[in-house]
Order: C-alpha cells, then structure tokens, then sequence
C-alpha cells in the first residue's frame, strides 16, 4: 500500500494566471532559476515568463539530448528551482531535471492535450513509448487563455485522456480481486469523477484542465498510474509499437476507452 504522496502544493487555473508564476517563485524562495520551454511555447507564454521573473537560465528544448546535457551539467545548487512552459514534451522533461535535482517544479502548459501537466508520470519515445514515475509538479499555472488559443486538436485528445479515467478505475476496481490493498477508494474518485462529469456535459477549457490536474493528482494519492491508466492505454501502447498512424496520445486512449468500456459492458 501507497502510505506517502507528494502532491502539487499550489494550482492556478484561469485568464491570465501566468502571471501568478513570478510571484510563485518568490513564495518558493527560489534563486536559482531554470526554466524549460520549447520554440513556440517560448514565443506564446515562456517569454511572458522569462520578463516577469528573475530567471538564471533559459533552455529551448528541440531535443531530449538537451535534457541529458543539462542533467550532465547542472548540479544541486545550480537550480533550485525549474519551470517547465510548453506541451508534455517540455513538462515532462521539466520532471525528469527537477527529479534528478531535487527542487521543485512549477509547470506552465500552453496545451492541455494530457494529464501530465500535474502527474508524478514522464513518457519518453526511444523507438516506443515508456514511461517512468518521477516528483509530481509543486506547482500548476495554467492559463485557459494562452491553452484556448493552442490547436482544437490537442484539446480534443485532453478530452480523450480524461474521459479514458472511466474505463480505467473500472480496471483498478477488477484489481482488487487479486490485492484489495492496491486501491486506494480516495484516488479513484478523484481520477473518476471529472471523467465523468466530461461525458455528461461537454467541458470548458478550464474544466478540462481542472479534471487533468485532478487526473495528475490521482495519480499522486495512489502511487501509481492506475486511476487513469488501464486497458485502454494498453490499447495506445499497442498502437505506439505497431507504428499504426500518427494519431495522438489523446486520441489513442479515446478510442481505447470506447472499446474496453464495451468490453466492461458484455461481461
């Protein structure tokens, strides 16, 4: 059993709340500040974020060997702390350094294409998909007015990531049968109840982001990914190792979701 879960201390979801992030840092006594963003993210929100805050350094991420460089190059007390602006690939690497650094990680998503903007989960592509279970975010700075503005489609696959919840608490609950002491009642309720209520009435951006975070914070309380990872992100791995299309995360697990929903159905 889970007895020790770290949880994003600090979430500010609405119209501008990136401007939230200099006066975050602050409060986190930070110094030493590294933060994280990719070419456009950069141009959308991280240089609203590099004017207002007092940053140390600056990275644009164009590949993952700039993350291996810096985890080569940076020790503790380089940063204390790192601020990740961008999509998944951005704030996943932003857990992968801070993990590795020990200091705290604030994320700043211009997409809300998945739940990684505030779970403990970073997945890396090395020929196929993995994933592996780092520090959650200490804290999450979304701002629904620079994320509404992002493409439809990534917004779309959100909406598939949140809605897979459904079918995977159905699997988590299955789980009990082999180790009751596996589920956590409190994560699945978290992870569920969002997803839920995205299929019931169609959500704003900012629900949408509201049930990711809570996604992310499942996640955090169990331990593991299972409140909002079950058969159908097996479905989407399976996909990811086939090399069937181009789709997008998102859009994988909807699907999935769909099926394995079925299956729960018939049996």
């Amino acid at each position: 059993m889970h007895k020790h879960a770290e949880l994003p201390l600090f979430v500010e979801i609405g119209e501008g709340a990136v401007e939230v992030v200099s006066i975050l840092v602050k409060d986190l006594r930070a110094e030493n500040i590294v933060m994280l963003s990719g070419k456009t993210s950069y141009k959308i929100a991280g240089k609203i974020v590099e004017e207002s805050t007092n940053l140390t350094y600056t990275y644009i991420l164009e590949n993952r060997d700039v993350v291996r460089k810096l985890i080569a190059k940076l020790s503790y007390g380089d940063a204390d702390c790192i601020i990740a602006v961008g999509g998944g690939r951005i704030i996943d690497s932003g857990k992968l350094l801070a993990s590795e650094l020990n200091v705290p990680l604030v994320t700043v998503p211009t997409t809300a294409s998945h739940d990684g903007m505030a779970s403990p989960v970073a997945s890396f592509r090395n020929g196929e998909v993995f994933s592996i279970f780092t520090k959650p975010p200490s804290a999450v700075v979304a701002d629904t007015s620079i994320i509404s503005r992002s493409p439809s489609r990534l917004t779309r696959a959100g909406f598939g990531d949140l809605v897979s919840n459904i079918t995977a608490v159905k699997d988590w609950k299955l789980s009990k049968e082999i180790d009751p002491t596996d589920y956590s009642e409190i994560a699945a309720s978290i992870a569920y109840m969002p997803a839920k209520m995205a299929i019931e009435k169609t959500p704003t951006v900012e629900d949408l982001v509201r049930g990711l975070v809570m996604s992310g914070v499942a996640m955090s309380i169990a331990g593991s990914s299972r409140p909002a990872s079950g058969a159908e992100h097996k479905f989407s791995h399976s996909l990811d190792i086939l090399g069937i299309g181009r789709a997008l995360h998102g859009e994988q697990v909807g699907i999935g979701t769909i099926i394995m929903e079925y299956f729960h159905e018939v049996t």
